[in-house]
């Protein structure tokens, strides 16, 4: 019997040898009935993450079913929970980020008795604190997935919506600072489709926007107004089987990471795949494997990603040419004693905290939130998004140069510089106030690369 008014922590010891390399804690924490982590982000000292709890459940009228409501959870680098918050809604939270000022936009699917499901933005503060909240109504089933945050503090959704054909549609949402609508555009390469990607092109310039287009791998460039310039197939299932989770991502060398997962227990496939930009294949592979949480490549082009399901969780770590360097199971699990990432909030600190639900209940009615902490997994690549923080973005200068260059980071590190193809043709190790020598460099266009303690930020240089 769970304690309705207290948080119960159940916190426990691994005890496989694998485990003591990588995993840093494993935490679970129960509410009532049911407590599912949806999101999760990290943030200086710990993580915030957001999801659903039977605790604050409703029944809506005219609805037979029961909506969960919405909790936030702030824990700390141990894992240990500072506070929970029900935020006064019911739904899903579907997506969490940091934003410029060092608050964080929340982004929840509604849902209520009407069968009108808007998008709700939510601008919270690290205390849980609601700074304001805005609905952006649809005629149904609007669900955004991810959010890309512009530097003024306005952002970019995607997702899938019901409300223009009846069928799934793919949808991305433009809204300002104060989560005001801009634009809003559809986009539909199949009667199914599910946007769960989108960041900034390679260049800085308009956005890649990526998921699953029935049985495919799709993804599409727009322009800063959400046109379409260009769009892609990356992968077709070769069964024609529908794609549950997929995405398209930039890599450090300027190449393309496409990822996916079909639907279906029977004979789960896991695909990944690289390409250059002018659609040129470098590399495919695939293995077994389904619901996948989070993809993510890091500085030394690595290729990030955690798995699972009934059969157990998986962290697996593929190099540049796709072969596995490392699989480490994360959690054994079975029918009644199963775990589940939802989310993964991946750190610069060489570390990733992966948060979904344990089933608690042999008759899998109950189940708790989850963590867990992994070391060793690598810095991540936040491609052209740079740090959101003003005093921690590169800026070399002068830009353009003729002899050298100077950047004004006061974090060490290591910084490369590309050709506009991606070959690399300088590294250097930095230190705050080091000089970078291009003289034998011809004039042209370049790419630079800055990894540090801080994440990674990227940008052009122009030699004279």
């Amino acid at each position: 019997m769970k304690n309705f008014g207290l948080l119960i922590l159940i916190s426990f010891i691994l005890l496989r040898p694998a485990y003591s390399q990588q995993v840093v804690w494993e935490k679970m924490y129960g509410i009532r009935g049911d407590d599912n982590v949806q999101v999760i982000e990290r943030i200086p000292g710990g993580t915030i993450s957001g999801g659903i709890s039977d605790r604050y459940a409703v029944s809506q009228a005219n609805v037979s079913s029961t909506y969960r409501g919405i909790v936030m959870l702030k824990l700390n680098d141990e894992g240990d929970t500072l506070w929970t918050k029900f935020m006064h809604s019911y739904g899903n939270v579907m997506s969490l980020k940091n934003l410029p000022d060092g608050n964080l936009l929340l982004a929840i699917a509604v849902f209520d008795s009407l069968n009108i499901n808007p998008i709700r933005l939510q601008k919270i503060n690290t205390g849980g604190d609601i700074l304001w909240s805005v609905d952006i109504d649809s005629s149904s089933g609007d669900i955004p997935f991810d959010i890309y945050i512009m530097p003024d503090g306005g952002a970019l959704l995607v997702g899938q919506t019901d409300s223009y054909t009846g069928l799934s549609d793919g949808f991305a949402l433009r809204v300002g600072a104060r989560g005001e609508k801009i634009w809003r555009k559809r986009y539909t390469p199949n009667d199914q489709t599910y946007l769960y990607h989108v960041e900034r092109c390679d260049g800085d310039s308009g956005f890649l926007i990526s998921g699953v287009a029935g049985s495919r791998i799709w993804g599409a460039w727009l322009n800063e107004d959400g046109k379409t310039l260009n769009e892609r197939i990356f992968w077709q299932e070769p069964n024609s089987r529908f794609l549950i989770r997929a995405g398209v991502m930039n890599s450090p060398e300027h190449t393309l990471v496409a990822w996916g997962s079909n639907f279906g227990t029977d004979s789960p496939l896991w695909y990944m795949g690289k390409s250059y930009p002018d659609g040129e294949h470098i590399w495919d592979s695939t293995f077994y494997g389904n619901q996948c949480a989070s993809v993510y490549i890091n500085t030394d082009c690595e290729i990030m990603l955690e798995y699972g399901g009934d059969s157990g969780l998986f962290f697996r770590k593929q190099d540049s040419n796709g072969r596995p360097i490392k699989i480490l199971q994360i959690a054994s699990s079975v029918y009644y004693n199963g775990k589940f990432i939802n989310s993964v909030a991946w750190g610069n600190d060489g570390t990733a905290v992966f948060a979904g639900y344990a089933v608690i209940d042999h008759r899998r009615i109950y189940d708790d939130f989850w963590f867990c902490k992994m070391s060793d997994v690598g810095y991540p690549y936040l491609g052209v998004q740079k740090s959101l923080v003003a005093e921690d973005i590169l800026v070399p200068y002068p830009n353009p140069a003729r002899n050298a260059l100077f950047f004004n980071s006061k974090y060490e590190g290591h910084l490369s510089i590309y050709t506009t193809s991606g070959q690399t043709i300088q590294t250097q190790a930095y230190q705050p106030g080091d000089k970078t020598d291009i003289s034998s460099l011809a004039p042209g266009l370049y790419i630079y690369r800055f990894s540090s303690s801080k994440g990674v930020s990227n940008g052009k240089i122009i030699k004279e």
